[in-house]
């Protein structure tokens, strides 16, 4: 295919894309008026804080975990798994996560209970570091202008729903002047 532009993203062991699918990237000449507008695209997008987990491999083997393990329990306590079926007139996915209630705080990922090769049970943060982020901020330079990339992951909406969505609540927003927006990530 002449022309091809082909872009590979990590997958993390959690299965989400280090590479953000929902991407808007504010640019401008002002580094204040980038900011501040980046913050109101921030806004409209909406969204929870992410959890942060830094897993100390070595802790986490001398406690008799791997990564699968840890990853496969992390995956199905806070977006489910639904291998299951149930078969009546009609079938349908049986969801298995923990409940709302379990899953609200970053305690609740702390606490998240891991059962090791002799079948003791591990806490998440014997082994791993567990933070509230807002992901991090940076400051680039995009064709010798300002840019800031405001980023999100998508669970269980299509992303250019998403995409489509926020044009129309950002698109005619007063901006500062000189300050300009395009889509990256997926809608790349």
């Amino acid at each position: 295919m002449v022309g091809a532009k082909v872009k590979t993203t990590p997958v993390s062991i959690l299965g989400s894309a280090e590479r953000a699918p929902v991407e808007v990237i504010v640019r401008g000449s002002e580094l204040d008026s980038v900011f501040k507008f980046a913050e109101v695209v921030k806004s409209k997008l909406g969204g929870n804080p992410e959890v942060k987990v830094q897993v100390d491999r070595d802790k986490m083997s001398a406690l008799g975990l791997n990564l699968q393990t840890m990853g496969a329990t992390t995956q199905t306590a806070f977006n489910g798994n639904t291998n299951g079926k149930f078969q009546g007139e009609y079938e349908y996915d049986i969801n298995i996560r923990l409940d709302n209630f379990n899953r609200k705080s970053i305690n609740d990922a702390r606490e998240l209970t891991f059962i090791n090769s002799t079948g003791q049970k591990i806490r998440l943060d014997q082994f791993a570091t567990v933070a509230e982020s807002s992901g991090p901020s940076r400051l680039e330079r995009q064709d010798k202008s300002t840019k800031a990339s405001v980023q999100a992951q998508v669970v269980g909406r299509p992303s250019g729903t998403i995409f489509s969505e926020l044009d129309t609540k950002i698109k005619d927003l007063p901006r500062p002047a000189g300050v300009s927006y395009i889509f990256g990530g997926e809608s790349e």
